[in-house]
């Protein structure tokens, strides 16, 4: 019986801020981030491998190599990145061994690149401008701020695929903002889209519109049909917290995740 898949790509960012009654602080240090977007491509990497996705997967897991050595010249005694490098080089050769096999199937001779459509469908979400690891700064109890970096937006991230089948973009709070017992409500941090391009999908809201975190799968986008043959669709979004009145100060961190889910 031939195995059936959902195809998902996921992407997690960390947010971090300070509520306090002016001063502002960052709570991530240079290392701590550059390990978290490691971790990220490695995560990336194994939901493409289990995907039967190889191709992204060594993709992914190339990228998390050369993050990797760049610490490594500025960090040589840094002992956890040497024991990522050694995690990820083993994760490179498994998908090597899988694209062998199926080379070997079709063609020894053919190039990975040249692998005919279908084999290994294309279906990807990437993080193309922002940071996997954002900060809000120093908010006031009451304060509300909206980030918006980058020329009115904050993260743009990049889709493709050419499976024919319809996809869905959603974003996930993991953990609200918290600090010791205290957190901060979902609701309170927004997404904000504000741009589709190359898409002729559908928004869940108008755009400019905000719509709530959730600690459970909100919708954005669901694909057209004209978005399933390849064509790359982008989705620019900015983000929106408001501070409640009565929140203990204190230094917050957070965890989303966005999702591109194929339901087959």
């Amino acid at each position: 019986m031939k195995k059936r898949y959902i195809s998902l790509i996921l992407v997690t960012v960390a947010l971090s801020l300070f509520i306090s009654f002016g001063s502002s602080g960052n709570l991530y240090a240079g290392a701590t981030e550059r390990e978290g977007d490691i971790l990220s491509f490695a995560e990336e990497g194994v939901l493409y491998y289990e995907n039967q996705k190889y191709i992204l997967a060594l993709k992914k897991y190339e990228e998390a190599i050369t993050l990797i050595d760049n610490i490594i010249i500025k960090e040589p005694d840094n002992k956890r990145v040497f024991l990522l490098k050694e995690l990820v080089e083993s994760k490179i050769r498994q998908c090597k061994r899988e694209i062998s096999k199926i080379r070997q199937e079709i063609n020894p001779n053919l190039p990975y690149a040249e692998l005919p459509k279908g084999v290994l469908a294309v279906f990807d979400m990437s993080l193309r401008d922002g940071y996997r690891t954002i900060d809000f700064g120093g908010m006031k109890l009451g304060e509300e701020r909206t980030l918006s970096e980058r020329g009115g937006y904050e993260h743009r991230f990049s889709f493709a695929s050419d499976t024919g089948r319809t996809w869905y973009f959603k974003a996930q709070l993991l953990m609200p903002f918290t600090y010791g017992a205290h957190t901060i409500p979902s609701e309170n941090l927004q997404w904000i889209v504000e741009q589709v391009i190359n898409g002729r999908g559908i928004l869940s809201r108008n755009r400019s519109m905000p719509g709530p975190f959730s600690t459970m799968p909100v919708l954005i986008y669901t694909s057209a049909d004209t978005d399933n043959t390849g064509t790359e669709v982008a989705i620019k979004l900015r983000y929106k917290l408001k501070i409640p009145k009565n929140q203990a100060a204190g230094p917050y961190t957070a965890h989303m995740r966005f999702i591109m889910v194929e339901e087959l």
